[in-house]
Formats: C-alpha cells, sequence, structure tokens
C-alpha cells in the first residue's frame, strides 16, 4: 500500500539554474516538407495514370514547377534578407557540393 502524499505546487525557477535564452532551433526535415514531397509525388502519379505523358515529361514539368515556386520564395525573401540570397549565389558559384 503506497502512502501518497498531497501535491505541491512548484516554486517558480529564478536564480542561476534558470537560462538565459532558449538554444537556438536548427532547422530540420518539417511537416511542411514532407507535404510539398507527398503532394508532388501525388501529382506524379496521377499524371501518369490519367494521361499518356511519359514518366521523363512529369519529372522535368513537375521539377519545373518546383524551380518557379523556389524561385518566388526566394525572391519574396530576397526583399527582406538580401544576406541569404548572396550566401545562396557563392554557394552555387562554388565548385563541388561540398565547399
Amino acid at each position: 500500500m503506497a502512502i501518497s502524499t498531497p501535491a505541491q505546487p512548484a516554486a517558480p525557477m529564478t536564480g542561476p539554474s534558470e537560462p538565459a535564452e532558449r538554444p537556438p532551433v536548427q532547422a530540420g526535415f518539417g511537416f511542411s516538407q514532407a507535404l510539398v514531397l507527398v503532394g508532388f509525388v501525388a501529382a506524379g502519379i496521377t499524371l501518369r495514370l490519367s494521361t499518356s505523358m511519359t514518366v521523363r515529361d512529369i519529372v522535368v514539368m513537375i521539377g519545373s514547377l518546383g524551380m518557379v515556386g523556389a524561385s518566388v520564395l526566394l525572391v519574396a525573401t530576397a526583399r527582406t534578407s538580401t544576406r541569404f540570397l548572396k550566401r545562396l549565389i557563392k554557394a552555387l558559384a562554388a565548385s563541388g557540393s561540398g565547399s
């Protein structure tokens, strides 16, 4: 038989044990990216089953639409963050994917 004690309210954290700021959040693969991938796969399957397009044509079309969407997002963010755009251009101009 266990003896239970009444719950006491927790004291607010103050003092040196409380962190000053939250650590930065690392960007990872999230729900929105998964939805985009599922949408592209579903569009590809639907196009393949409902049209006479080849798989190569579907991949080119969906890839082009993805690049247009990414370009629109990049232009929209470039107005607020030109530093990101400069870093992206430098990364694209660098030789090799590891540098």
